[in-house]
């Protein structure tokens, strides 16, 4: 880990996201766990494009609330989009 400055990409698993990047996780906070981890270690920063691919049918136009620990995602990738 001391030689990598940071981190491109981060990809993440979710069950539902949302156009404005909310995200609701998976597998109990795995995901969020994966990311903070980084985060903590100055790899992930503001420059790291989050990434959510997801099945369409994932992809929701309703609000998802926000939790403390939840992160957003930049950008979402679907079979069709």
């Amino acid at each position: 880990m001391d030689e990598v400055r940071s981190i491109d990409i981060a990809v993440c698993g979710n069950a539902a996201v949302n156009r404005s990047g909310a995200r609701i996780g998976e597998v109990a906070g795995q995901c969020d766990l994966e990311v903070a981890l980084p985060i903590e270690a100055g790899l992930v920063t503001e420059k790291t494009d989050i990434v959510a691919p997801v099945y369409q049918l994932q992809a929701i136009e309703d609000e998802i609330p926000n939790t403390e620990h939840e992160f957003s995602v930049d950008r979402i990738v679907t079979l069709t989009r």
